[in-house]
């Protein structure tokens, strides 16, 4: 049973003041957002905002409606999102926010709440085209349908702003169909720096009777009508192994159709617990009644389907169970989140330091994630390693999901898990990239012995050289290599760092007036002294050349060196 002590409110001293840093109360995050909304939107027609579930996507777009100069349409497809918007919308502006769904027509109040499914045909085409000039869609991973791109077209003056949690849609369809621009994303990632999200304890049970193998893909995700039948024959499991792991914890459960959404929760009160089911037909009262109870900590269960996936906001529930196996991201995403919001008094505090150590020590200091999971076959399933493996290394990331589906998670959060193995496999590339070097260290001294070494006869001195290039190792260049044939040098196998110091090596002889390059090729191999002055090497290889005596006796090597020293010409 749910004690409720152990959901323990923090000390009225430790609650800090409601932030009086920012006009409207919005935080750092949020504000920023809204100044760059309003910045994009003055270039562009439409703009996406991403924040995640918790983070007040709500707020952060009414301040945006609050500010901007002109009549506002917000878009929304529940009536539990609509009638929530215009509370929290009315609150921030002190405007009245008018309605636009089924029998309730809006009169001409300046920001209007709509719903997609009234807002189409003739109740539309009658409205005047100019009539809004901004448009936020609320849950706008929906609004690639065609519903609301009806609505965007109509009104075509209309800037258009889209607010989710979740931009990728199980279809594939990207939201780049709808928005031209995106503000800076705030994901999970960022929520747990800055502490608006609490850390995720990520835990997988496997089902030997859920066998996902023989389900068909519908829509870029798992068949629901197959997918239910397999999980409510599993229902008592799943609220078996429920309660195994939340013991005390208030739990969000989601399951993939009614029945397995009722079978679990009768199971579950058959157990002794306090947990109840809704879905779409639950009446309105009584869904408005158990949502209360379960934010008062009455009623320790919630088992749904596909209702409290968006707009829902619990902050005490720390506990969410995922019996609807899905390979759609943002679906998964959604589900996950509604266990990671902070206690509210947290968001008040001034540092990331602060927030993280008031989540520590609050009454919630993490959210349990249970994974049910059974023989996935072909499927590549969603799990938790997905909600942070954007930033992290693919590698770290496929090893905590074998970690966590063997069960060798320990109790540690995600993040937790994710450094650990991130810093392993960093260790080992490290190691791995000192060997590596080692070896080209190796490889790289031995290439150069064999390349300088044959030099050094013909006068070169490995240190006198300049500046090296910024790029020593790369192979030598198109025009370095041209370079070398010219001057008699190997070719193969040479770096830039090598050629650099070839041609300062050059440089140096040609301002202290001696031999080239080509010029000490040749003497060599005519077994004579390469450290001679320009004039007196070109004498005596003209000499050579002329006579075609490729080995001259060292006496008429002398007199020629003689001759072109007196004289400064040629000798022939």
């Amino acid at each position: 049973m749910l004690q409720t002590s152990l959901f323990r409110q923090p000390e009225a001293e430790l609650k800090p003041p409601p932030s009086a840093g920012d006009p409207e109360g919005l935080r750092d995050y949020q504000r920023h957002r809204v100044d760059q909304a309003l910045t994009l939107l003055g270039t562009f027609r439409s703009c996406l905002l991403t924040l995640h579930t918790g983070a007040g996507k709500t707020r952060t777009a009414g301040s945006i409606a609050k500010h901007w100069p002109g009549r506002v349409l917000w878009l929304a497809h529940r009536d539990f999102l609509l009638h929530d918007a215009r509370k929290a919308i009315s609150a921030l502006t002190n405007e009245y926010i008018d309605l636009e769904k089924a029998s309730w027509h809006c009169g001409d109040s300046r920001i209007i709440v709509a719903s997609v499914q009234t807002l189409k045909g003739d109740r539309l085409t009658r409205k005047p085209r100019d009539m809004f000039s901004l448009i936020i869609t609320d849950e706008a991973h929906h609004g690639t349908a065609a519903s609301y791109r009806a609505i965007y077209d109509h009104f075509e003056s209309a800037k258009l702003l889209h607010i989710t949690a979740t931009p990728k849609r199980a279809d594939g369809t990207g939201l780049w169909n709808i928005s031209e621009s995106h503000c800076d994303p705030f994901g999970i990632e960022s929520g747990l720096e800055w502490g608006s999200c609490v850390p995720i304890v990520p835990v997988s049970e496997f089902i030997d009777k859920i066998d996902l193998s023989k389900i068909k893909t519908q829509a870029g995700d798992l068949a629901l009508g197959e997918l239910e039948e397999q999980i409510v024959e599993s229902a008592a499991s799943i609220a078996q192994l429920t309660a195994k792991h939340m013991t005390n914890r208030q739990c969000i459960t989601f399951t993939p159709g009614v029945a397995s959404a009722h079978a679990v929760a009768a199971t579950l009160r058959e157990m002794g617990y306090g947990a109840a089911a809704i879905d779409a037909d639950t009446e309105d009262r009584q869904r408005i009644a158990i949502l209360r109870d379960f934010r008062e900590k009455s009623l320790q269960y919630i088992v749904n389907c596909a209702i409290l996936t968006e707009g829902f906001d619990a902050p005490t529930a720390s506990g969410v169970c995922i019996a609807r196996p899905t390979k759609s991201e943002a679906l998964y995403t959604q589900m996950a989140g509604r266990g990671l919001r902070p206690e509210g008094w947290i968001g008040d505090l001034k540092t990331a330091q602060e927030r993280q150590a008031a989540i520590a020590a609050s009454g919630k200091p993490n959210c349990l994630l249970l994974d049910i999971s059974g023989r996935a076959g072909r499927h590549s399933l969603c799990s938790a390693t997905d909600l942070l493996g954007g930033k992290r290394i693919r590698e770290a990331v496929e090893a905590v999901k074998e970690k966590i589906a063997k069960g060798q998670g320990d109790g540690k959060s995600l993040d937790e898990l994710l450094d650990e193995e991130e810093k392993s496999i960093k260790q080992q590339e490290e190691e791995s990239r000192k060997k590596i070097a080692q070896a080209a260290r190796a490889a790289e001294v031995k290439s150069r012995q064999s390349t300088f070494d044959p030099l050094v006869k013909l006068g070169f001195d490995e240190r006198n050289h300049g500046d090296e290039p910024n790029d020593p190792g790369l192979p030598a260049s198109k025009e370095d290599v041209e370079w070398l044939k010219k001057n008699a040098l190997p070719f193969k196998n040479v770096t830039r760092g090598m050629v650099a110091k070839f041609r300062s090596q050059a440089a140096k002889w040609r301002r202290d007036g001696l031999a080239s390059w080509k010029m000490r090729s040749v003497l060599s191999r005519a077994k004579l002294d390469v450290e001679m002055p320009f004039s007196e090497a070109g004498a005596v290889i003209g000499y050579m050349k002329e006579r075609g005596d490729w080995q001259p006796k060292p006496e008429t090597v002398e007199r020629i060196r003689k001759i072109a020293r007196e004289s400064g010409r040629e000798v022939r």
